[in-house]
């Protein structure tokens, strides 16, 4: 059961829209996500699925200019 209950978190965490949107290129609109969300789409956009919390931070950043000041 446990192990479904993850798939299932998983699978419901996407990555961020493609489509442009005024927050993705905002550093003043805070994206519609939360943090737990944030670190999973880094997370999951490697293969091996694991960062260290230096590189998680990098991703943010780069992928969330709001974060980057």
């Amino acid at each position: 059961e446990e192990k479904e209950n993850r798939h299932l978190e998983q699978n419901q965490v996407e990555e961020p829209p493609g489509a442009s949107t005024s927050w993705q290129d905002s550093v003043s609109e805070r994206p519609p996500y939360s943090y737990m969300a944030m670190i999973q789409f880094a997370i999951n956009s490697t293969e091996r699925k694991r960062m260290t919390l230096k590189d998680i931070y990098t991703w943010i950043e780069d992928h969330f200019p709001y974060f980057k000041h």
